[in-house]
């Protein structure tokens, strides 16, 4: 018997004797609550009709655990399905629109009348919310369920499919992990060299694109970035930079995918749209959000600006020239997001929050939502937030 209140394992004894010679039971019990110590004696006498009644309800006990269980599997499976921020097919509306947007998320083109990818993704997550008030009721289960919530699967058996392949992924990473620990006889990743963990992160990666990315439904272009191997082995090595400078793996590819349109849009191996501070090179058009203020005080980079409001605060999207930082290969930029991060304060608070991207995601955002100011963008956080999901790649972080 337990206990509720002090959650431990409370002393029950039945004398045997008792129970084969006289059918009577004496149950001494224990309880202590909070300060309190109460001893109690349970006796009784078994009769034949309480042994009937006895079976009767353990018999209706396991057959509506049985019923139970199956609901339950039913229910996962339907809430997964559609436990989307958004339905599957804006989704699908999301990353076309990234790649057919004549300008990326971070530098746009020279042409200031075409969108930036971002804003394109930013105009989509602002008509999602009016587009999740379009429900309607399953008649069977009284559950609400989006419109086309099942697009990119057939039928409930390959979400399930899906759902097992991800819980098969984190096992198998957790194997690799351990062992990789345990031959090396060392207890942190980061006390492994180099060679063993590419060796291990490289096994993870492929995994990750076997059994989850492609089990998605991913499209063509999303998996094409994240499987690339001629400029950077991206997954591989976002994994190097989590074990040595603790930035999650989700957040990196995800801003990674974010800045560059899922790589359509990548100039001097720029993936992250860190600035130059030298203010050397060539300048870079890209979207900024100002306050009239802030707008006012920037004028000489504004090219153009319109006012933008976010739940009743008025900004200004702006088209600004500035200058970004060139790096000499993709892995420079994510060894040098990496140590942009982690070696400024204005971002240390986003390490306080272990691995857990969702907090990493509410952080790194604008100043004024209360991140830390990595974007101007009043919506860059919950960008992330939607690739990670879609994607499901905080599945890498440890």
């Amino acid at each position: 018997m337990k206990n509720k209140l002090t959650n431990k394992f409370l002393p029950i004894s039945i004398s045997l004797d008792k129970i084969r010679n006289h059918r009577h039971i004496e149950i001494p019990i224990k309880l202590m609550v909070g300060k309190r110590y109460f001893e109690y004696t349970i006796s009784f006498v078994i009769e034949k009709y309480m042994l009937v009644v006895a079976a009767l309800f353990l018999g209706m006990v396991a057959l509506y655990g049985s019923w139970g269980e199956t609901q339950n599997t039913y229910i996962k499976n339907l809430w997964v399905q559609i436990g989307q921020e958004t339905p599957f097919e804006l989704w699908e509306m999301d990353e076309k629109s990234i790649m057919t947007s004549a300008s990326a998320s971070i530098f746009p083109s020279s042409n200031q009348n075409e969108e930036s990818a971002t804003m394109e993704l930013v105009k989509l997550t602002s008509s999602n919310l009016k587009d999740e008030k379009s429900l309607k009721e399953d008649t069977k289960n009284g559950l609400p369920i989006f419109v086309h919530s099942v697009a990119d699967y057939d039928n409930l058996a390959s979400l399930a499919k899906s759902e097992n392949m991800m819980e098969e992924f984190m096992i198998q990473k957790q194997i690799r992990i351990t062992k990789a620990l345990i031959e090396n006889k060392v207890s942190r990743l980061d006390q492994l060299n180099d060679s063993i963990l590419l060796v291990m992160n490289r096994d993870i990666s492929r995994m990750f694109m076997e059994m989850v990315l492609k089990n998605l439904g991913a499209p063509a272009h999303v998996l094409t970035y994240f499987a690339d191997t001629i400029h950077l082995r991206k997954i591989e090595t976002a994994l190097m930079e989590q074990v040595k400078y603790n930035v999650p793996v989700s957040i990196k590819l995800a801003q990674s995918a974010l800045e560059t349109a899922y790589g359509s849009r990548v100039i001097h191996n720029n993936y992250f749209g860190i600035k130059d501070k030298n203010r050397t090179g060539e300048k870079t058009i890209t979207t900024e959000y100002f306050t009239a203020e802030e707008a006012s005080m920037n004028q000489d980079i504004i090219l153009t600006q319109k006012p933008f409001i976010k739940k009743g605060n008025v900004l200004y999207e702006c088209k600004v020239q500035d200058y970004f930082t060139q790096y000499g290969s993709a892995w420079q930029s994510f060894r040098g997001h990496s140590e942009f991060l982690s070696t400024h304060k204005r971002y240390a608070p986003l390490f306080t929050k272990g691995k857990n991207y969702e907090d990493w995601a509410d952080k790194i955002g604008s100043e004024r939502t209360g991140g830390v100011g990595y974007a101007t963008s009043p919506l860059y956080g919950e960008l992330l937030k939607k690739i990670i999901k879609r994607y499901q790649l905080h599945l890498l972080d440890h």
